[in-house]
């Protein structure tokens, strides 16, 4: 389509106004006919407000045929019209004429129905396993609370990201999402927790705690237990859960705990430790490759019922606006 013109503006700046009057302008010139006009804005209200403009404007300029005409003029928000010159142009989108809009309703609706079977059973278990490890949480009622299905709210968010930037191919995202991960918490080598020395010492502790009974040694002895024996398996949680331990004995307890602070240092520095890293790396590559499968699903489900959403809408008129032919 030839003659397009861009109108790019702050609210409030007069767009309206200046778009009614190079329409008036463009009809009274014999540019074009009033019912050739095609026109978008962000709302119905606005449009109809433009239109309104227009008419009036081309009264006052004795263009009563153009006013009337201007009627027929595809003017409206960018989707209304849209959808109006992909119908009526859809011999050059090479798409079926009987194409249906699917509603914004139905696409959340597809995709939360998705969550339940996207992942195989082998991914579920990832998934929980990592959200145990990372230990995900989310706020109820201002209480932190665990959140095991952290990961359905993260592949949702991916697949807007991808479906409004129109991302088909999302491995670069995840790519730059990996890099920035490593930036922010590069891995230390040299980081390394002794399992015999943290044994030893939650052993130690316990000893001593065993020695002054009382409903707060009680609490610990019974977390002590909970984390022993404890291994190089050990869950990124695990080791808060230790970290917390430690940093809640008291001082009696650990200055007799020989060794200590070659524990706690490698517990300060967790977000360099390889099995934190590793995880979210694990964990961010398996989001995306579950949004690529959701987004393929969705394609296909489109197109089997001949149905476009309204980003679909978008980028067929841009094809359409970019077409000379049409």
């Amino acid at each position: 389509m030839k003659n397009i013109e861009f109108i790019n503006a702050g609210a409030g700046s007069g767009k309206t106004y200046f778009l009614s009057e190079k329409l008036t302008e463009v009809v009274c010139s014999g540019e074009c006919s009033a019912e050739e006009i095609i026109l978008t804005t962000f709302t119905e209200v606005a449009a109809a407000e433009l239109k309104d403009r227009a008419r009036e404007s081309l009264l006052k300029k004795g263009k009563m045929e153009q006013a009337n005409l201007l009627e027929s003029a595809a003017i409206g928000t960018v989707h209304s019209v849209a959808l109006q010159m992909i119908q009526k142009f859809w011999v050059y989108l090479g798409v079926g004429v009987n194409l249906r809009v699917m509603p914004e309703e139905d696409k959340i609706f597809f995709f939360n129905q998705s969550l339940a079977f996207i992942p195989t059973a082998e991914e579920s278990n990832i998934l929980d396993r990592i959200a145990a490890s990372l230990d995900f949480k989310m706020l109820e009622n201002n209480i932190s609370i665990s959140d095991p299905e952290r990961w359905k709210k993260d592949l949702i968010q991916v697949i807007d990201k991808a479906l409004n930037n129109r991302i088909v191919n999302l491995a670069e995202s995840k790519n730059n999402s990996i890099q920035e991960l490593e930036q922010l918490f590069p891995i230390d080598p040299n980081w390394n927790i002794d399992t015999g020395l943290v044994n030893q010492a939650l052993e130690n502790a316990k000893l001593i705690l065993e020695e002054k009974p009382n409903a707060t040694n009680e609490k610990k002895i019974k977390e002590i237990d909970e984390l022993l024996p404890f291994t190089k398996d050990y869950s990124l949680n695990g080791l808060l859960n230790l970290d917390s331990l430690i940093g809640k004995f008291p001082g009696y307890v650990t200055k007799n705990l020989p060794g200590l602070e070659n524990i706690q240092i490698p517990l300060a520095h967790l977000h360099s430790s390889p099995l934190m890293v590793n995880d979210m790396k694990e964990y961010i590559e398996l989001i995306f490759h579950l949004a690529e499968r959701s987004l393929h699903r969705y394609a296909e489900y489109k197109k089997e019922r001949k149905l476009i959403d309204y980003t679909d809408m978008e980028v067929l008129f841009l094809k359409l606006l970019e077409n000379e032919e049409a």
